[in-house]
């Protein structure tokens, strides 16, 4: 019964997060999975938890995954595609 779990567990969370390999949600389910019920001493929630810790850890990928493309736009000196330079709210406060 857990294995169809465990695949639920991914199904879920691949809709989730589409952006995502299908083999890193796999991947990151099944360690998580582990890493809990090697130190469980109740295992009647093992499910539950391994989703939450499995979405959290996702969304931190993804959200990384997020900033490295923002950064990749913007350039390491940030600065646009177009070579102008992107300014925060700072910016624009002391140049205003």
């Amino acid at each position: 019964m857990t294995s169809d779990e465990l695949t639920a567990v991914v199904s879920a969370l691949r809709q989730r997060f589409p952006q995502l390999p299908a083999v890193e949600v796999e991947t990151v389910v099944a360690r998580v999975y582990e890493e809990l019920a090697a130190t469980a001493k109740v295992t009647a929630h093992l499910i539950p938890l391994t989703l939450n810790r499995s979405r959290r850890l996702l969304t931190d990928e993804r959200d990384e995954v997020g900033r490295a493309e923002a950064q990749s736009a913007t350039g390491a000196y940030g600065h646009d595609r177009e070579g102008l330079l992107a300014t925060s709210p700072q910016d624009e406060f002391l140049l205003g």
